[in-house]
C-alpha cells in the first residue's frame, strides 16, 4: 500500500505549490530589486542548496561528451528563462504570468514536431489556435503598454522553457530527470555572476522580509520543486500522470495573489484565462473525446 511518502501525487504538489508561490514571490520581489539581482540569487541559492544534493544522492557528472548538451540546457531552461521571466513579471499580475506561461507545453509540442516530426492531431491545431487567441485577448484587456510588454517578456520565457523542454527530452534518455535538472541549474547560475558587481550593493540593503522570500524562491520555488518533481516522474507510472499537474499552476498562483497581495482578477482576465486553460486542456486530452 503507497503512503504519502511514495506516492507521486505527494511530490507533484509540492511542485505545483512551490511554482505557483513562485509567481506571487518573485513580484513581491521584483518591486524592491533589480530583475538580474533576483535571477542571480535565486540560481545561486539554488546551486547551492543542489551541491548537497549532488553529495546526499551521489548523483555522477554528466560524460564530457554531453558537456554542450548542459550547457544549452542550463542557458536556456535557468538563464535565458529567468532573465526574460523576471522582466515579463514587473509588468502584470502573478495570475497573468501564471497563464502566460501555461503555453510552454503548447510551445513545447511545436517544437517536437518540427524537430522529431511528432504529428499534432487536428483538435490540437485548433488548441493552439485558441490559446494565441486567448494571449490576445489578455493583451487587449491587461491595457498600456509596460503590460503588453510583460506578456512579450513571458511568451519569450515559454519558448525559452520550451527549449528547455526539447533539449531535456533528449538528455533524460541517458540521464535521469534529477541529474539533468541539478547539472543544468548550476551550468545555468554561472552567467549570472556577470551581474555580481550590480548586485552586490543591493544585496546590502536587504530588509528581512526580502531575504526570506529571496531564500524561499531559492530553496523552495527552485531547489526543492525539481528534486520532488524529479522524485514524483521516478514514482509515476508514466509522464503524463505527473505533467497533469502542470493545470493547477495558473489556478494557485491566482489564488496566492488574492491571499497575499490581494491582486484581485477582473472579468476580462478569467475569460482569457478560461479560453487559454480550455485550450491546454484539450490540446492534452481531446484524444479521450475525439478517439479517431
Amino acid at each position: 500500500m503507497k503512503t504519502w511518502k511514495n506516492s507521486y501525487h505527494t511530490y507533484a504538489m509540492i511542485t505545483i505549490a512551490s511554482w505557483g508561490l513562485a509567481f506571487v514571490f518573485s513580484r513581491i520581489a521584483l518591486m524592491e530589486i533589480h530583475d538580474t539581482t533576483l535571477g542571480l540569487l535565486r540560481n545561486g541559492i539554488a546551486s547551492i542548496a543542489l551541491i548537497f544534493v549532488i553529495y546526499l544522492f551521489k548523483i555522477p557528472v554528466f560524460e564530457r561528451k554531453d558537456t554542450l548538451k548542459f550547457m544549452l540546457s542550463g542557458a536556456t531552461g535557468f538563464f535565458l528563462f529567468l532573465l526574460t521571466y523576471n522582466k515579463g513579471t514587473q509588468f502584470v499580475s502573478a495570475g497573468t504570468s501564471s497563464v502566460v506561461m501555461a503555453t510552454v507545453p503548447i510551445f513545447t509540442a511545436l517544437m517536437a514536431s518540427v524537430l522529431y516530426q511528432e504529428k499534432l492531431r487536428w483538435f490540437q491545431w485548433i488548441a493552439i489556435l485558441m490559446m494565441f487567441g486567448g494571449i490576445l485577448l489578455l493583451t487587449k484587456g491587461q491595457g498600456g503598454v509596460n503590460a503588453n510588454q510583460g506578456i512579450i517578456w513571458l511568451l519569450l520565457a515559454s519558448l525559452c522553457l520550451s527549449v528547455y523542454n526539447i533539449i531535456q527530452k533528449r538528455l533524460t534518455k541517458k540521464y535521469s530527470p534529477l541529474q539533468v535538472s541539478v547539472y543544468s541549474i548550476l551550468l545555468g547560475t554561472i552567467p549570472f555572476l556577470f551581474f555580481l558587481p550590480r548586485a552586490i550593493p543591493e544585496i546590502k540593503t536587504f530588509s528581512l522580509p526580502l531575504i526570506g522570500i529571496v531564500l524561499t524562491l531559492g530553496l523552495v520555488s527552485s531547489a526543492l520543486a525539481y528534486v520532488s518533481w524529479a522524485k514524483a516522474f521516478s514514482l509515476a507510472e508514466n509522464t503524463s500522470q505527473v505533467s497533469n499537474y502542470m493545470f493547477i499552476t495558473p489556478i494557485l498562483a491566482t489564488v496566492f495573489g488574492i491571499f497575499i497581495i490581494q491582486e484581485i482578477p477582473d472579468p476580462h482576465f478569467l475569460l482569457s484565462a478560461g479560453v487559454i486553460l480550455f485550450g491546454l486542456l484539450l490540446f492534452n486530452k481531446g484524444h479521450l473525446v475525439f478517439r479517431r
